[in-house]
């Protein structure tokens, strides 16, 4: 093609660009917006056959389900088996027309078109969900709900089962009353764990359930196996505020069933996060905690409760037991600061008790430690936590760790008796060094000028054998 051949082409494209659009201006010509949906298509290959679908648009069949009736303009269905296939199409005006091809090649439709076409429509209709909006109306509508509910059970395929439930739920059901034979089906007819929940979900996001329905979708909720799938379904009761007037044993009976503790453990969060703080729920989910395997993810619940349930004295007696079943003394630690955070401890003294009980039962040193001297930086000024951390203290096998705690405690406020316990704590220190400066750091903070303290000063300081380091605890005392 030459140069100016190519200009005249695209000149002439466009100058009929432009005189469309004027005429579109003058109103000479009209574009009607399309309705059509998305395109759909399927194919599968079984046993030597082939079979191939795609339509599109809105098609419309009668009740028997045995041929196409209407079909809204520009709409199509083409399907296929081997080598045969048929396509049916509406044209502008939404006038109807079909065509028979095997192997490529166009025959006419009579008989073998029709023949082919009434063969394979019924398998059509039960793997795809051409027409089934039109049908759901009419036959519930006609018929009433169990005759659609009985029709949906003849279908063979998951997804076309949830297009049928969606529309008679989306567009059908004449009250919320109807949902309960439709969520009965739902438990019966569904193989899919993926369709099972999300027709679910939509069901819970379109409907505000009542507290039978509530107790159905739980038992919808047991069949799934997906640990995925079943835990959006929780997840999406917990954000309704669902349970609240429900018994909720049922709800923690199907958490059980998941075996992710990932799984289990988002469920929670989501309790704890949506504000679900009532006795009864409290005392389940700590109960739930028991059945987490992952020191992480119990960890990360009890963390959470600490910070944001309120709980009695016997269940802080029973948050202790969950966080010392743990194996892991970093998340036993992680846990007991926890309970430090929003200032817990100086509002429930069960909190208190429960925040020691926990680090007495970590066994890692530098974990215990580090437990104590956060709560040594926040609270630590009364008789009762003194004498706790001194006597936890003397549990601690590193010199190191011990001595942290105790230099750390020497800058608190303490009467006699709590000098004459620290003392007698660093008694267990073995490293000359460690327990020198415990015993120097004591005299910088402290009045050592009663004649009891000064005697057991001296008793602890002869235990030390470096003539250096007995030296300088002797001149600090002076």
């Amino acid at each position: 093609m030459s140069f100016i051949q190519a200009t005249k082409i695209a000149t002439m494209k466009k100058l009929s660009y432009h005189l469309l659009q004027f005429m579109l201006y003058l109103g000479l010509l009209s574009v009607a917006p399309s309705s059509l949906a998305q395109k759909s298509q399927y194919h599968s290959q079984h046993n030597g056959r082939e079979t191939r679908i795609s339509y599109e648009g809105q098609i419309s069949l009668n009740r028997e389900a045995t041929d196409i009736i209407a079909m809204e303009p520009g709409a199509y269905l083409e399907y296929q088996v081997n080598r045969e296939k048929i396509i049916i199409k509406a044209d502008r005006q939404g006038q109807i027309s079909r065509s028979y091809f095997r192997k490529n090649r166009e025959m006419p439709y009579e008989p073998d078109g029709r023949l082919f076409f009434e063969n394979y429509f019924p398998e059509l209709i039960r793997n795809s969900a051409i027409g089934a909006e039109t049908r759901v109306k009419a036959i519930y509508q006609e018929e009433g709900l169990q005759a659609i509910l009985s029709e949906i059970r003849t279908l063979e395929s998951d997804y076309v089962r949830y297009i049928y439930y969606k529309k008679l739920v989306e567009q059908a059901l004449k009250s919320s009353a109807e949902l309960k034979p439709v969520l009965n089906t739902v438990r019966e007819t569904f193989d899919s764990d993926y369709y099972h929940a999300k027709l679910l979900l939509g069901i819970l996001s379109e409907n505000k359930p009542t507290p039978e329905i509530v107790q159905i979708m739980l038992q919808n909720a047991q069949e799934i196996k997906s640990d995925y799938e079943q835990q959006k379904v929780l997840s999406r009761l917990v954000e309704n505020k669902a349970l609240l007037a429900n018994d909720p044993n049922l709800f923690f009976q199907v958490l059980d069933g998941i075996h992710s503790d990932y799984y289990q453990a988002r469920t929670l969060h989501k309790m704890i996060d949506q504000h679900i703080d009532d006795p009864q729920m409290n005392n389940l989910i700590l109960a739930a905690t028991d059945k987490l395997n992952s020191n992480y993810e119990a960890s990360k619940i009890l963390q959470k409760i600490a910070q944001a349930i309120t709980l009695d004295a016997g269940q802080w007696e029973a948050f202790c037991q969950k966080a010392s079943r743990l194996s892991s003394d970093y998340e036993k630690k992680k846990i007991a600061l926890s309970i430090l955070a929003n200032n817990r401890l100086a509002q429930e003294p069960a909190a208190f008790k429960s925040f020691f009980c926990l680090v007495e039962d970590i066994h890692s040193d530098y974990e215990q430690a580090q437990s104590i001297l956060n709560f040594l930086n926040t609270y630590g000024n009364d008789e009762a936590s003194i004498s706790q951390i001194i006597q936890i203290s003397t549990q601690i096998s590193s010199d190191y760790e011990q001595a942290r705690v105790l230099l750390k405690l020497s800058e608190k406020t303490l009467h006699v008796d709590q000098i004459m316990a620290y003392l007698q704590a660093s008694k267990s220190i073995g490293s000359n060094y460690e327990k020198a400066r415990v015993l120097t750091k004591l005299t910088d903070k402290q009045n050592l000028q009663d004649e009891k303290v000064k005697e057991l000063y001296r008793e602890v300081a002869s235990t030390i054998s470096s003539d250096y380091e007995y030296g300088k605890v002797m001149r600090a005392l002076d």
